[in-house]
This record gives structure tokens, C-alpha cells and sequence, in this order.
């Protein structure tokens, strides 16, 4: 999530979600392109039924470069930044598991 929320949303936005673990709200999502678009539960199945019926018409080989073109800049900076972000949140955990321990009065294992 590290990567595609600020992607999605700008640096700024997305840097906020990140940080503060706030939900973003279905309408806030539409306004900033994060989905295409609401559908209430009851149409759901029909509007996908409708896509999916969209999708197997569209031209096999302009879907599949689409696709390729819009994937690969998100698989390359997640490439990027995976590891520094899996790393963060490791030390992240362990910083909360050794406060956790420090206020129940117990010394962290230090390696």
C-alpha cells in the first residue's frame, strides 16, 4: 500500500491515509479516481455481469496491451520500493512490541 496510495491519491493525500489509517469514504474515492464508479449492493452483480460482458467483446490484443501498459509502471515502482517498505514495517512492529513490553515492565530481547 506503500507505493499505490500515493500513486492513486498524489504524495500529499496519499502520504495522509498511510499515516493516519483513516478510511477513505466511497465518495471521496470516485472524486480522486481511485474506483470508476459506485454501484449500490443490490446492482452489483448485474453492473459486473455488464463489464465483464464489455471486457469479452473488447479486441483481444488492444485489451492485452492496455493492460501491459497501464500494469507496468505500477509492477516497476513497486519493484522499487517493496523491500523498503516491507522493511519499515517490520521495524515498525518491532518498535510497538518492544514499547508494549517496556510498559508492561519487561526487557525486550535484544539480539
Amino acid at each position: 500500500m506503500q507505493v499505490i496510495w500515493p500513486l492513486l491519491l498524489g504524495p500529499n493525500r496519499g502520504r495522509y491515509f498511510l499515516l493516519t489509517g483513516e478510511a477513505l469514504g466511497a465518495d471521496e474515492a470516485l472524486a480522486r479516481g481511485v474506483v470508476g464508479e459506485i454501484v449500490a449492493s443490490e446492482a452489483l452483480i448485474g453492473r459486473a455481469v455488464e463489464l465483464a460482458h464489455q471486457l469479452a467483446n473488447a479486441h483481444p490484443v488492444a485489451l492485452r496491451n492496455t493492460r501491459h501498459a497501464l500494469v507496468r509502471p505500477l509492477r516497476r515502482a513497486i519493484a522499487d520500493d517493496l523491500h523498503t517498505g516491507l522493511a519499515l514495517e517490520a521495524l515498525a512492529s518491532l518498535a510497538g512490541r518492544d514499547a508494549a513490553l517496556t510498559e508492561a515492565g519487561q526487557q525486550p530481547d535484544r539480539p
